[in-house]
């Protein structure tokens, strides 16, 4: 695994806007999907060895055939009929803060000191078209389940959704809408109410979940984010 270093713009940037804000997730270029990384609005370089699944599902939802693409820094997802879904595991690998801004790709054991380290793991579903097997998890350990379609109806405002972690409701997970409305939190059956925004096609739901890993030789704690994301 190449070794990567990350500036943050300013020390105070946390939440969301850190590292751990950074994801994956297809858009449609040029009549064919391809892999980005990075935030809303803001792509950075995309490592293609570091996603571990692809699965497609038809809009009848039964699983597809995928093909893929990879060049030195970008990745095209093929199959020869029209995806329902499409899901991607990325393992973005161990990272650590070795000062107040600066992220290096890498395991905290090659540093003698450092302010924090993670294991960075990314779920992303992208959704091309509905059927009611997709209110249904796919497996992912962590992942974002729509309760009901958000492609239907070009007045709907607001989608419900679950947030999953090893196949069970995740309460209290942090929740955002496209990279800008941090405000939601899932209840304790891991649903909660989420809010479109109108004014872009491309519509970005995000979940968050972190937790120790004592005694580990690589990183202090798991960063999951999970990802929904969708054109209307």
């Amino acid at each position: 695994m190449k070794a990567k270093t990350l500036l943050l713009l300013a020390a105070g940037l946390a939440g969301i806007n850190s590292v751990y804000a950074h994801d994956v997730w297809l858009e449609y270029k040029n009549g064919e999907y391809e892999l980005v990384y990075g935030h809303v609005d803001e792509l950075e370089t995309l490592e293609p060895e570091k996603v571990r699944v692809i699965r497609g599902f038809s809009n009848n939802g039964k699983e597809l055939d995928i093909q893929t693409q990879s060049g030195t820094n970008s990745m095209k997802v093929k199959s020869k009929s029209r995806p329902g879904m499409i899901t991607i595991n990325y393992d973005n690998g161990f990272w650590t803060k070795t000062g107040p801004t600066t992220w290096e790709n890498q395991s905290k054991r090659n540093f003698p000191e450092y302010l924090d380290a993670s294991h960075s793991l990314k779920f992303n579903k992208n959704l091309m078209a509905w059927h009611d097997d997709f209110k249904k998890p796919t497996g992912q350990r962590f992942e974002i389940v729509p309760l009901e379609s958000p492609l239907k109806g070009k007045n709907k405002d607001s989608v419900k959704i679950q947030v999953l972690y090893d196949g069970e409701p995740l309460a209290d997970a942090a929740v955002e809408v496209n990279g800008l409305d941090d405000s939601f939190k899932t209840d304790k059956r891991g649903q909660v109410r989420v809010s479109l925004n109108g004014a872009r096609s491309l519509q970005y739901i995000a979940a968050y979940h972190r937790y120790k890993l004592p005694g580990h030789l690589d990183a202090d704690e798991i960063s999951l984010s999970a990802n929904l994301v969708f054109q209307r």
